[in-house]
């Protein structure tokens, strides 16, 4: 498994489907829950030349739904957990939909159902939609579209007046920094983020006993909320200094900010996201412009187009080989695995793949669930349920589809 890189919807729809397959090769996918949003929203765009929207749809599904990806949970899911108290850890790996405990014989583990969004997203990259999907599209497409972040961006006055005017971004997120630490203010902070994400009522009360018997400094009540809160401050105060626009899909851009804990690579071709995202990574977070990203993954494809088909075979063990000292790409892979150090091809004869496939199968028609938690750490196997079509890319890294590559298996 490669780095988590984390896409905007910008950059995927940029990449061709080789540029898609090189990315694979190299990055493990944080899949957002706003891009499938926004993949659903383009069902219903008003394309010139009479091009089909479902076609395009496709096409975008086909990139979002990589091999080598996970579906991040929502994050208003994570925010309010946060704040129940619930650790949501911010370590850069992709928090997702927990698995299922089981027993198979004297063997204990863990299975991982396909999501409802890798299931959506699987019957979209084959064309097919159901009506309501089309209804959704159209009312999120005029939703999306009328917000006035100038009259959003006015909710936030209250706190504006705490800081005298700024003309640069990275002094703003400076000075909100030392804003959310004020003790005094910590009460109405926590009231307005409740409000501001639509916590409802009764999620609410159960977060104010919480606070109540734990008065705190809200980074310390609740970390992820505390970001999410910077982040909407951070947005909504570079509107009222006039360091951004007021474009209404200004305001989607900015949920991709809240995963941003989840991802070790952010890359976007936004200009909203190249001004804040930067100030909001560590220094263990990179940030890689779109146009950058896919000139080199552009750079990557032309060298493996040229390899002999033997050596296209067994390129994954030795894809370091394909990048330049200097490049991006090399750099961000390097900072971010550590595990490739040492790493070996290891040859898998057919008769052994056939073999593994049975063992899993077997797993998954033995396993019950289990009556009770299972302890991570004493767990003999992890499995992850996924759907590959015939006319999908191979997991072998060979470039081929499934079909071409493993007619044999398939049967």
């Amino acid at each position: 498994m490669g780095p988590i890189i984390l896409l905007d919807k910008s950059t995927l729809q940029s990449l061709s489907y080789n540029e898609v397959f090189i990315l694979n090769q190299y990055f493990f996918i944080n899949i957002t829950p706003i891009i499938i949003v926004e993949t659903l929203g383009d069902l219903k765009k008003q394309y010139k030349k009479n091009i089909n929207p479902e076609k395009k749809v496709k096409e975008l599904s086909n990139k979002v739904l990589c091999l080598d990806s996970a579906i991040c949970l929502d994050f208003r899911a994570l925010l309010i957990n946060s704040l129940l108290g619930l650790d949501t850890p911010m370590d850069r790996t992709i928090p997702v939909k927990a698995g299922r405990d089981v027993i198979s014989g004297n063997e204990k583990g863990m299975i991982f159902e396909e999501t409802l969004e890798e299931k959506t997203l699987k019957r979209w990259k084959n064309g097919k939609f159901v009506k309501f999907e089309k209804t959704l599209s159209n009312q999120w497409r005029i939703i999306s579209r009328n917000l006035n972040l100038e009259k959003l961006s006015s909710k936030y006055d209250f706190i504006f007046k705490y800081m005298k005017k700024t003309d640069n971004l990275n002094t703003l997120i400076k000075k909100i920094e030392v804003l959310l630490l004020k003790p005094e203010l910590q009460n109405d902070f926590l009231k307005f983020l409740i409000i501001e994400f639509n916590i409802g009522q009764h999620k609410a009360s159960e977060i104010f006993y919480r606070w109540e018997k734990k008065k705190d400094l809200l980074k310390d009540f609740s970390p992820y909320a505390f970001y999410c809160f910077k982040v909407n401050l951070f947005f909504y105060l570079a509107i009222l200094n006039k360091l951004i626009g007021i474009k209404a899909t200004n305001r989607i851009d900015l949920e991709y900010l809240y995963y941003l804990p989840f991802t070790m690579i952010f890359s976007s071709s936004d200009n909203v996201h190249k001004k804040l995202a930067p100030a909001l990574l560590n220094e263990n977070q990179d940030f890689i412009t779109g146009d950058q990203f896919k000139e080199e993954l552009l750079s990557i494809y032309k060298k493996w187009k040229e390899l002999e088909d033997k050596q296209k075979k067994e390129w994954t063990s030795s894809k370091m080989e394909l990048l330049k000292d200097d490049s991006i790409i090399y750099r961000l892979y390097k900072k971010h695995t550590t595990a490739e150090k040492g790493r070996k091809k290891i040859n898998i004869s057919k008769e052994k793949e056939k073999e593994i496939v049975e063992m899993l199968n077997k797993k998954l028609d033995s396993s019950k669930t289990s009556n009770k938690p299972i302890d991570i750490s004493k767990m003999d196997f992890m499995i992850r349920k996924r759907t590959i079509y015939s006319n999908d890319l191979c997991p072998c890294g060979s470039g081929k589809i499934l079909q071409e590559c493993h007619e044999e298996l398939l049967k």
